[in-house]
């Protein structure tokens, strides 16, 4: 398929309206609100702790069973839940703008985890649906602006609340006020999304939702390995993430200088390299693609390893963080297409929920203690250890095969 005309299809710009609105929330209750915190004169282990927040996002499938038994009586099978969930979601964020200045941490934390919530059940049918709609051939590049779609997200609720606050053109909850108007994008893609060409079968009982599913995956013979093999891809990202806006902050950068480069440069770079990776796919296949990005990913992490040497030099800052998000944007769209093609046709709402669950679980199990290992190893000595992390998953790759396609969503 020609690049040009699949990324500039209807249906694949409707995806990528779909990513913008799972992006959006994430980032409001991670690094933006970390952000927000820190000026409030919230410690590192606490900012630290609060990447707890993203739990939802790793046991989702503990209820993607009952999104997929009930259906929304509207916007077919998987749209309308989409829908429901980005209303909730914007009222969601409306109350955290209201409130998040003058609250204690733990309410902060209360109404920054009804979010996840909203956002991971968003994201159980959103994933359902993109592995629905997109044909095996199309896959590379639809994971590709499904992730531009939510690096704009980033963009908007990074780049655009740091420079929007750090120029004093508005508060922080008039900024989270901002991105909640923004979600509407989210929803006017859900409107205009196209169906997949086959409807997916709606089980019969909660029963028929769960056990056939994951019975399906437990019974393969490398189901065990995949498993490992998804928490662990992602692991120096876990890593290194969670810790990035406080240590550029701590050597010196910018609230400006972090909307402009991580947020903006950074995630625009990300961009690039996601619709880049998603042609990568299609042209090398899936296996070779994940061996390289996910060297590349664990290479990216020691340009931030060079910063804590040289502290914030605009020249080392622009290049770390652009190749760090150039990489960042291979691994996800790869990854994504790994995570599809693992989906038995049958059973895309459960499996990939499963799957993305535990590519999440390491996020905030390794975040919940960055900040401890950051004070205690110092950032040169943290950086090393989180390009060490890459090692367990490239190990794994070398038996990982391909599923057949007619087994796959």
């Amino acid at each position: 398929m020609d690049a040009l005309r699949a990324y500039t299809s209807r249906r694949m710009l409707a995806l990528g309206a779909i990513g913008f609105a799972s992006g959006l929330p994430l980032v409001l209750t991670q690094a933006t609100l970390q952000q927000w915190m820190k000026h409030r004169g919230i410690d590192l282990t606490t900012l630290g702790l609060l990447s707890l927040v993203g739990l939802p996002y790793t046991i989702k499938v503990l209820w993607a069973p009952f999104l997929d038994r009930w259906r929304a009586p509207f916007l077919g099978a998987r749209r309308g839940w989409l829908a429901v969930t980005q209303l909730l979601l914007i009222g969601a964020i409306v109350v955290l703008a209201l409130y998040g200045a003058r609250a204690e941490m733990l309410s902060v934390g209360a109404m920054a985890m009804t979010i996840a919530f909203f956002s991971a059940s968003q994201d159980i049918v959103a994933d359902g649906y993109r592995t629905d709609l997109l044909r095996p051939a199309e896959r590379g590049y639809g994971a590709g602006l499904f992730v531009t779609g939510y690096r704009l997200a980033m963009v908007s609720a990074g780049a655009g609340a740091s420079i929007a606050v750090g120029w004093g053109w508005m508060q922080w909850q008039h900024a989270y006020l901002l991105m909640a108007g923004l979600m509407a994008i989210g929803v006017v893609g859900t409107l205009l999304a196209d169906e997949p060409d086959r409807e997916p079968d709606q089980p019969e009982s909660l029963y028929q939702a769960i056990v056939p599913p994951l019975r399906e995956f437990l019974a393969r013979g490398d189901g065990v390995l995949v498993l490992l093999f998804i928490m662990l891809f992602r692991l120096p990202d876990s890593v290194a993430g969670t810790m990035t806006i406080p240590f550029l902050m701590d050597i010196g950068v910018s609230d400006e200088q972090i909307g402009y480069y991580r947020h903006g440069l950074g995630v625009a770079t990300t961009i690039v390299g996601a619709m880049a990776g998603g042609a990568i796919v299609e042209r090398i296949g899936l296996r070779a693609s994940l061996w390289v990005f996910g060297i590349l990913q664990a290479l990216s992490n020691a340009g931030f390893l060079l910063l804590a040497w040289t502290g914030a030099k605009l020249p080392v800052l622009v290049s770390a963080l652009v190749f760090e998000n150039l990489c960042a944007g291979f691994a996800v769209a790869g990854f994504f297409v790994f995570l599809m093609s693992q989906c038995h046709r049958q059973y895309t709402v459960t499996q990939y929920a499963l799957l993305s669950s535990l590519m999440a679980l390491m996020g905030p199990i390794m975040g919940s203690w960055t900040g401890a290992a950051a004070q205690w190893l110092g950032w040169p000595g943290f950086f090393l250890l989180s390009v060490a992390t890459s090692l367990p998953a490239l190990l794994l790759l070398v038996w990982i095969r391909p599923r057949p396609q007619d087994e796959q969503g």
